[in-house]
């Protein structure tokens, strides 16, 4: 298979950080960037989201912060009626799926904003209990709003396995495989996620890509510059001989019909 670099691209989670669309934005379109899903990681930082939207146009896809636990779920109708496409949990007092978090989420799905999750461990900038965010903690509440498509961060982290379930079992929810604790593992461990045995009663001992896993992924830098989770993604979906309609989608194709979806 040749190797595949993609020419459209939207990014599906990225941060705010003062003049760095100024500097860049150049730089990504030519590589391919149409969009980039831009999350908030504070309350304070929802303006300055919104501004970079006024300036750059389509190019920023907004998506506000919302603090779980305290906010209501006319904060999400406020965030909508300000022009916030999505939506960026980051933390969580409890975990995600504890019911008193439903009326937000319920309020999401209703309005078709689509949200981004942050799942596994997270530094001390942010004091929560990790286990609040285990891809698992997802489950119930894809369950519970099917139609409510949403982007969960990091393939979970350590949890990595239980994101892959997840992914699995949900047609409504997608991983992304930003950060460093991702990239930092072998690539022979980022295969064995996606191994499946090509029959369940060992009749055949041959393993296979479960390309349909794959195809649940989108792209997404977090923090790091474009061109290094680019360069990331490139070479991990190439080396996993990932076909090219597959990676099209994770690329693009998903996030566009997510986003579309909820009529951006």
């Amino acid at each position: 298979m040749e190797s595949f670099r993609p020419d459209k691209i939207i990014n599906a989670h990225s941060h705010y950080h003062p003049g760095e669309l100024e500097r860049c934005a150049e730089e990504w379109q030519a590589a391919g960037l149409v969009a980039t899903c831009m999350c908030g990681l504070s309350k304070e930082q929802n303006d300055a989201i919104l501004d970079c939207r006024r300036r750059f146009g389509d190019f920023v896809v907004p998506f506000g912060y919302v603090e779980l636990g305290q906010d209501q779920p006319d904060e999400v109708d406020r965030l909508k009626e300000q022009g916030f496409v999505g939506l960026k949990f980051l933390t969580a007092p409890v975990p995600y799926s504890d019911q008193r978090l439903f009326g937000v989420y319920e309020r999401a799905a209703e309005l078709k904003m689509p949200a981004l999750f942050h799942t596994g461990w997270l530094s001390g900038a942010k004091p929560r209990r990790s286990l609040n965010m285990m891809p698992s903690e997802l489950e119930p509440i894809a369950r519970t709003f099917p139609e409510w498509k949403f982007v969960a961060a990091h393939l979970g982290n350590w949890w990595a396995e239980d994101a892959v379930g997840v992914l699995q079992h949900h047609a409504n929810v997608y991983f992304d495989l930003s950060g460093g604790f991702i990239r930092r593992q072998p690539p022979s461990w980022l295969r064995q996620l996606f191994l499946r045995q090509a029959d369940r009663n060992l009749r055949s001992f041959e393993e296979v890509i479960d390309y349909s896993l794959i195809a649940k992924l989108v792209f997404a830098t977090d923090n790091p510059p474009l061109d290094e989770l680019l360069e990331f993604y490139v070479n991990l979906l190439n080396w996993l001989e990932v076909p090219v309609e597959v990676q099209e989608k994770v690329y693009y194709g998903n996030m566009a019909e997510i986003l579309g979806e909820a009529g951006r």
